[in-house]
């Protein structure tokens, strides 16, 4: 009984994870497309093939970006809480 419990409690928070993670990059989809495989603004650079701790990193830098062509990027993801960020790029990886 424990066991089965535990499956449902896993499977109702990777549900709940993922459809957190669609709501929080809706966003996301004009620059980088649906399923994270379009290159923003130009660049060459495909987040999709990016690691989480590569995501979360950029993310996190982009909230105080030290160059002025990031300010886009800044105002998308200023607000965002850690755990929204880990949300985030657990999303994008989980895309793949």
């Amino acid at each position: 009984m424990r066991k089965v419990l535990l499956l449902v409690v896993i499977i109702a928070t990777t549900y709940l994870m993922a459809s957190e993670g669609a709501t929080l990059t809706r966003k996301c989809v004009g620059c980088h497309g649906v399923d994270f495989t379009k290159a923003p603004l130009g660049r060459k650079h495909h987040i999709i093939k990016d690691s989480k701790a590569r995501i979360v990193s950029m993310m996190k830098y982009y909230q105080n970006p030290k160059d002025e062509d990031e300010m886009v990027m800044k105002s998308q993801v200023k607000n965002l809480t850690d755990a929204q960020i880990n949300t985030i790029a657990d999303y994008i990886v989980g895309s793949k």
